[in-house]
């Protein structure tokens, strides 16, 4: 592979761990912030595939020579920009949903772009994750019945 090439991959490779990591903090904080014990186990399920996309990124990075990036994002994540905050947990899920599906279309574009052999390999397992993620959040979505709010002790527990 010439220089150009793997800077290109490696710039895609960055990018695709910032946004990991990005949903990773999301994820994690919407999870502290529901009362509904399902929603708080799914979305701090979330969180962990994000990390875990995250990790196979930053290998990949150091197996081409490359330093991983730090994270730029807020400890938050999205789950504290102002739509979020004022559309509450619903909206955020939505928000999600979008993006999830924006990232199996990029991660598809990728498969047929990065021409490298380790990258692919990963994004076929990360596709996979992220086709689960959206059919998770279309789920806690369309099929959510409200329940009796917990005490903030036992949202804890549900974790």
């Amino acid at each position: 592979m010439d220089t150009r090439q793997k800077e290109k991959i490696i710039a895609a490779l960055r990018n695709n761990w910032q946004t990991e990591m990005r949903g990773y903090h999301t994820y994690n904080k919407l999870s502290t912030q529901t009362i509904d014990p399902q929603q708080c186990r799914s979305l701090y399920s979330l969180g962990l595939a994000e990390q875990h996309h995250a990790d196979m990124w930053a290998a990949r990075l150091k197996e081409l020579g490359a330093e991983v990036p730090q994270y730029d994002g807020s400890e938050g994540g999205e789950a504290d920009s102002l739509a979020n905050r004022i559309g509450g947990l619903d909206l955020s899920l939505r928000r999600l949903e979008l993006d999830e599906t924006r990232d199996i279309a990029r991660y598809g574009k990728q498969l047929t772009e990065l021409g490298d052999e380790g990258s692919i390999s990963i994004l076929h397992r990360v596709l996979a994750d992220e086709r689960d993620h959206y059919a998770t959040l279309s789920n806690l979505i369309r099929h959510h019945v409200p329940q009796t709010p917990l005490d903030p002790e036992e949202a804890k527990r549900a974790l």
